[in-house]
């Protein structure tokens, strides 16, 4: 049943066009030839805990004996890893983060899959793929699984493979460049071997129901400010009539003072072309004249 999956998934992963999308989203250089290519996977560190003390989700019975690490997805693996998935169904968000043996990283997996198998561990980082895989006729009556590529925090160029059941309300339901920052709390199932480039890869896979995950939120574009309009309405009639004042008292206090002294003589003459000495003159000889 899980072998129609696996196949579907090999056969995926050998395409060239599948092989430089990864290679874009790890930063690796996917078909390479040499001894470089033909390793594609780093080895574990020898300076990981030897021994973990926990009580795996699921009973670890005579058909884990069939889970090989370093190895393609085997059909006889199908009751372990269907059983698996029963018993992460069962369990909430926060059961499944308080059986957690905390975070892990790519190496510790790598290096102690054993240690790790079918207990809870965290994994946080960075999904970069979502991949729909549909499934045959299975126990759990699922019709597809999620596949996510994570890139752990501090984790390198090597991924994570996490397969869950469901996604969380809003998350991408596929793509190859994603950039969304989760945190899963999962099953360890085993280390996958698959097909890279000229070489192989070796990927730890945990299985969970889902995952948390807060979408980034949106800043608000800014919003463009409204000019005060009553404000406006009432400062500029205001400054129309200052300006106007000042300069009527501009006008009057700069203005020529002969020009008044113009306006009050007698049949409007200009002071330049009428003697002051003239119009006494002419004034006084019209008191003579009068009775």
């Amino acid at each position: 049943m899980m072998l129609a999956l696996v196949v579907a998934a090999m056969a995926s992963l050998n395409k060239p066009e599948t092989i430089a999308r990864l290679g874009r989203v790890f930063g690796l250089q996917g078909g390479a030839s040499g001894e470089a290519s033909r390793v594609a996977s780093p080895p574990p560190s020898a300076s990981q805990p030897t021994s973990v003390d926990a009580t795996p989700v699921v009973q670890l019975g005579p058909e884990w004996d069939q889970v090989q690490d370093n190895a393609p997805f085997l059909s006889a693996e199908d009751p372990a890893w269907y059983g698996l998935f029963g018993a992460v169904s069962q369990l909430s968000l926060d059961e499944l983060q308080q059986r957690s043996l905390g975070e892990v990283t790519y190496a510790q997996l790598r290096a102690q899959p054993a240690a790790y198998r079918g207990r809870v561990v965290t994994v946080r980082g960075t999904v970069r793929q979502v991949i729909a895989k549909p499934l045959p006729e299975n126990p759990l009556g699922l019709s597809q699984l999620f596949q996510l590529t994570v890139a752990t925090a501090g984790g390198g160029e090597w991924p994570l493979i996490v397969y869950v059941r469901e996604l969380p309300t809003g998350f991408p339901n596929a793509g190859n460049d994603l950039h969304e920052a989760s945190t899963i709390d999962a099953a360890f199932f085993k280390n996958w071997s698959y097909s890279y480039g000229d070489g192989v890869g070796v990927a730890p896979v945990a299985v969970a129901r889902t995952f948390a995950w807060k979408s980034a939120p949106v800043a608000n574009p800014a919003r463009p400010q409204r000019e005060p309009v009553a404000v406006w309405t009432m400062i500029l009639p205001a400054a129309v009539f200052a300006v106007a004042l000042a300069a009527w008292v501009m006008r009057r206090t700069q203005a020529d003072p002969r020009a008044d002294l113009a306006d009050a003589l007698p049949g409007g003459d200009s002071i330049e072309a009428v003697d002051v000495r003239d119009q006494l003159a002419r004034l006084a000889s019209d008191a003579e004249e009068s009775p």
